[in-house]
């Protein structure tokens, strides 16, 4: 074999791994393509999912707040229904229209702004 007879079959395999080093890179950018396309259709089907979950996620911060809130409230009306109960007992018949628990004082003690101590020293009470 001469000299250039070798100098072409290397020149002939190096076109050929040339050649099937372009057909998978070819393939590989295909598949890339691909995935990339996919991913921004995935993409678009979670935005909408996303939003709705960070709306869903603030209702459910807002009830378990207003829930904690009102779980407070209850607390309160529960120390104040006991209060006037204490103050009922302490004034005795001496409430301006009977007392809280039997329906028949219209004011409420502890809203109406009146105080407590001032209501019960008022009536001759030593304290509670």
């Amino acid at each position: 074999m001469s000299k250039a007879e070798g100098v072409a079959a290397k020149a002939a395999a190096l076109e050929r791994t040339l050649a099937q080093s372009q057909a998978t890179t070819d393939s590989l950018c295909k598949l890339l393509d691909d995935f990339v396309e996919s991913t921004a259709e995935l993409q678009a089907v979670m935005r909408p999912i996303h939003s709705r979950i960070q709306g869903l996620t603030r209702v459910q911060d807002n009830v378990n707040l207003t829930m904690s809130l009102c779980e407070s409230m209850l607390t309160q009306f529960d120390v104040s229904r006991d209060v006037e109960r204490q103050v009922c007992r302490a004034l005795g018949g001496f409430a301006p229209h009977g007392c809280v628990a039997s329906g028949g004082w219209k004011g409420n003690v502890l809203w109406s702004g009146v105080s407590v101590h001032s209501v019960l020293s008022g009536v001759g009470a030593s304290g509670w």
